[in-house]
């Protein structure tokens, strides 16, 4: 079998017709004429050496060397439609790339006003956000894949290699619905929280590791009913319709502002982590992940300087 004989438009037509069947809609669908079907179908089983269809009054059937054909074609056009969408979403040659892991508490504010600065000094960049837990980052900046991760310092374990720049300090809040029974007291008691679902960060997270220390030091014991997650939009609808107590970082929350919860009054010691840049150690970055860790500086300078 000559394999280079083979189009992509016999393929194409073969997967078209096993699908409908007929060789009349098939023809519809390739935006072509009933014998113009036929024929590249006689094309492909004279390079196939065998019939890979069954003719019959009501339609078509694939025969077995058919069906095995089509599932094959199937799963490589899927493939070449993939990659030829990544090719397309690929940086130009002369664009600067950046790559920057981001978590929540950072994404949806400081990091938006940076990109923002940097269309002043770059006219053209390709920037890449990645998300995930802080030692997913870490493990990807350490492989190179990123330039910076932006968010809160990692455990010591998975800071080999690597090196953090402190940019300012972050609160955990207690957040839940208006109306709630804790909502309205000028001092909430902390063991007061295991009357409550909690909706803890997950487990092994670092800002995890602080909502852990928090209700060890105040004696908190954990309700029945714990939620381990770091879905924002599930946790933002379970608070506002139970009377579930959220912990999240202030960060976070000041990109829902006006927000429709209530912070609690729970004492505020041991609930501030370290947030900034971590890179890889001794790197020099590339000129535009330069522009970017500038951006980044200034804007957590300027926003948290204007609150202090």
């Amino acid at each position: 079998m000559n394999i280079s004989r083979i189009k992509l438009r016999h393929l194409h037509c073969l997967v078209v017709v096993g699908q409908e069947l007929s060789m009349v809609r098939a023809a519809q669908q390739l935006s072509l004429t009933q014998p113009a079907v036929s024929k590249t179908i006689a094309e492909l089983e004279a390079i196939v050496g065998r019939p890979l269809l069954e003719r019959h009054g009501r339609g078509v059937a694939l025969t077995p060397a058919g069906k095995v054909l089509v599932d094959y074609a199937g799963a490589g056009l899927r493939n070449l439609r993939e990659g030829l969408d990544a090719a397309a979403g690929q940086p130009q040659s002369h664009q600067i790339t950046v790559s920057v892991g981001a978590l929540p508490n950072v994404s949806a504010t400081l990091l938006p006003r940076a990109f923002e600065a940097m269309r002043a000094a770059l006219p053209s960049v390709y920037i890449r956000v990645a998300g995930g837990t802080n030692a997913q980052l870490m493990g990807r900046l350490r492989q190179g894949e990123l330039d910076m991760v932006f968010g809160r310092l990692a455990e010591p374990s998975d800071m080999l290699d690597l090196e953090f720049e402190h940019l300012y300090s972050e609160d955990l809040v207690a957040l839940a619905r208006p109306g709630h029974p804790l909502a309205g007291s000028r001092k909430v008691a902390p063991t007061a929280l295991s009357r409550y679902t909690l909706i803890l960060p997950s487990a092994g997270t670092p800002i995890r590791r602080t909502v852990d220390a928090f209700l060890v030091t105040h004696r908190v014991a954990l309700p029945e009913y714990v939620v381990d997650t770091l879905d924002v939009a599930f946790s933002l609808q379970l608070v506002r319709q139970t009377d579930a107590i959220w912990f999240a970082p202030e960060g976070l929350i000041e990109s829902f502002r006006p927000i429709d919860l209530v912070g609690l009054r729970l004492p505020r010691d041991g609930m501030t982590g370290a947030v900034g840049l971590t890179v890889r150690r001794g790197a020099e970055p590339t000129a535009g992940a330069g522009l970017l860790l500038a951006a980044l500086r200034e804007q957590a300078r300027s926003t948290h300087s204007a609150r202090d």
